[in-house]
Formats: C-alpha cells, sequence, structure tokens
C-alpha cells in the first residue's frame, strides 16, 4: 500500500514537474516573440506618411526603401525561428497572414520584387512563404513541438 501511494504521488510529482517546464519554456518564447514585434513596429514608425498609404515602391524615398528591405529581412528572421523552433505555431500563423497580406500589397510588394532581382539578401523562406498557402518551416513532429511548447 505504501508503495502504491509513493508511485502515484512520484508520477504526480514529475507530471507537474512536466507542465511546470513547459509553461516556462512557453513563457520564454512569449518573451522571444515580443522582441519581434517591437521590432516590426519600430520599422513601421519610420515608414513615411506615403509609404503608409499604400505608395508604389518605386515613388518612395530611399530611407523608406531602406525599411522595407530592412522589413523583408525581419519576416525571413521570423520563419527561419520558427523552423528552429522559437516561434510558436500560433504566433507564426498570424504572422505568416500578416506576411502574406502585405507581400501583395505596395510597397512590400515592390520591394520584395526588387529583393529578389537584387538577390543580395535571398529570403528562401519569405519565398516559400508566397508561394504556399500553409508553408510552416518547422518540420519537427507534432508531439516534439509540444514538448517544447512551440506545438
Amino acid at each position: 500500500m505504501v508503495e502504491t501511494v509513493a508511485i502515484i504521488v512520484t508520477a504526480v510529482g514529475v507530471l507537474l514537474a512536466g507542465v511546470s517546464l513547459r509553461g516556462a519554456q512557453l513563457q520564454r518564447n512569449r518573451q522571444f516573440e515580443s522582441l519581434y514585434v517591437q521590432r516590426y513596429w519600430s520599422l513601421m514608425d519610420r515608414l513615411s506618411y506615403e509609404a503608409g498609404k499604400r505608395a508604389p515602391y518605386e515613388t518612395l524615398g530611399e530611407n523608406d526603401k531602406k525599411t522595407l528591405q530592412q522589413y523583408l529581412r525581419l519576416c525571413e528572421d521570423q520563419i527561419e525561428m520558427r523552423a528552429l523552433g522559437a516561434i510558436t505555431r500560433s504566433t507564426y500563423i498570424i504572422w505568416a497572414t500578416g506576411m502574406k497580406g502585405e507581400l501583395q500589397r505596395e510597397p512590400v510588394k515592390g520591394a520584395f520584387a526588387e529583393a529578389q532581382q537584387d538577390n543580395t539578401h535571398p529570403l528562401v523562406h519569405l519565398r516559400a512563404l508566397a508561394q504556399s498557402d500553409d508553408f510552416d518551416p518547422d518540420e519537427r513532429s507534432r508531439i516534439v513541438r509540444w514538448l517544447e511548447g512551440v506545438k
């Protein structure tokens, strides 16, 4: 009887420790994701009124063009971090939906076209996202992703 209770208490303790570790991992992921959100808004705040009104890329000044190219690299970095398991699926879906939408509208559309021609920054992941309806670069199993808190 005492052995049975000890086994049950141990099992519950291990389960609670696992839940606690998973919660801590999820919190770390959220803090990491928050850094990307801050970078995004920092870039968006630097854009001119014309860029915000969806002016054609070609008509923008050099500062706006540079900021939009930095935005594309930020997107590429976000997708790369998802591939490495540092971004949760729920956040990635929101980000990917936003990225795909932006790639269809000026001035981001023009910046993306220029970046693809320039090829200085290949934007491999962003290109894959633009060409797919359900691109998720994190190819690990669902169980591994769940255990790591990124689903």
